[in-house]
């Protein structure tokens, strides 16, 4: 199927900004912010995404049949484009704007845009899930009050539970890391990421107080690896993507784990005893999330490995 051109691009454009406000499912919606074709593309997405195909007529409200109209054609046109790349594992360009290098050659500047391709699902959707916990926790320690606007705790959980929306959707974020951006370039991003963190788990190896920390740092990064591996062992995305919104809590938790980690390093640096109230408490937060947080990617990526289909296997009347 031909991909559309730039000008039909621009075509689509113009169509989408004369539809009525309303969103893609035709449903009202609380903007008047007319849909664009990157958001269209993210939509189309999800929709190919689905366990099972999703016919026309409830993913494209304004499909009508037996007739054609310059925007239908376009969007059945990109629709079927992206569902040959996805099933061809050759994925698409999505026309959103992306980091380019800066000049031809720019190894540097390429491996930057890699990076930032890798980690941008989980600089999205990692503090919009987790943060959002954080919230919850500080209304439980109000007790009732947290639940009242006798405190301000109800409306950051309220303000906060719209990132996980607005951002792009947690379940696209998740299928966009595990579908498209560790399988770039043969998983040349994946490898860039993980150089970076295994220098900082040399760095910390030499250091007693952080050597156990840099080797649970390179058990969690292996555990990402194989399941990642695991995932795309049959080549069928539906298997590989049903299980994407926990590989990417798993590969968020791994993430942040690199952070602490270079956070422990630089504390020690600036106040090896500790004795700043402050770097004490940077040390604590560092070993509470070793202790208590990165142990759950195991039960994450069990289920990503097995390409468990517990969920996608699901009718949808059984719901």
């Amino acid at each position: 199927m031909r991909d559309l051109s730039d000008t039909e691009i621009a075509r689509l454009q113009q169509l989408l900004d004369a539809l009525p406000a309303a969103g893609v499912a035709g449903e009202a919606d609380d903007s008047d912010a007319p849909l664009d074709v990157s958001a269209l593309d993210g939509y189309l997405c999800g929709v190919l995404l689905q366990p099972q195909a999703v016919p026309e007529r409830q993913w494209w409200p304004y499909a009508q049949a037996g007739a054609a109209s310059p925007l239908q054609d376009l969007v059945r046109r990109r629709h079927a484009a992206l569902a040959e790349a996805i099933a061809a594992r050759r994925w698409f360009d999505p026309w959103i704007f992306e980091l380019e290098p800066q000049a031809e050659g720019d190894a540097a500047a390429r491996e930057a845009a890699l990076l930032l391709e890798m980690l941008t699902p989980i600089a999205k959707s990692w503090p919009s899930e987790w943060c959002l916990e954080a919230n919850s926790l500080a209304i439980q320690v109000h007790g009732g009050y947290g639940y009242t606007r006798d405190f301000p705790v109800e409306q950051y959980w309220r303000d906060n539970r719209l990132n996980m929306i607005h951002e792009g959707t947690h379940g696209i974020q998740a299928a966009d890391l595990l579908g498209r951006k560790v399988l770039m370039e043969n998983g040349r991003g994946m490898q860039l990421l993980a150089g970076r963190m295994q220098a900082t788990m040399a760095q910390a190896a030499a250091v007693p107080e952080l050597a156990g920390y840099a080797a649970a740092l390179g058990d969690a990064l292996q555990q990402v690896g194989s399941a990642t591996q695991a995932a795309w062992a049959t080549s069928n995305p539906t298997e590989a993507l049903a299980n994407a919104v926990p590989y990417m809590q798993a590969f968020g938790h791994t993430v942040l784990a690199w952070t602490w980690l270079d956070v422990a390093l630089a504390t020690l640096r600036s106040d090896a005893t500790l004795s700043i109230a402050a770097s004490a408490g940077r040390m604590g937060a560092a070993r509470y999330f070793y202790h208590y947080e990165l142990p759950k990617i195991g039960a994450w990526l069990q289920v990503v490995s097995r390409r468990d289909a517990t969920c996608a296997n699901l009718p949808e009347n059984a719901f």
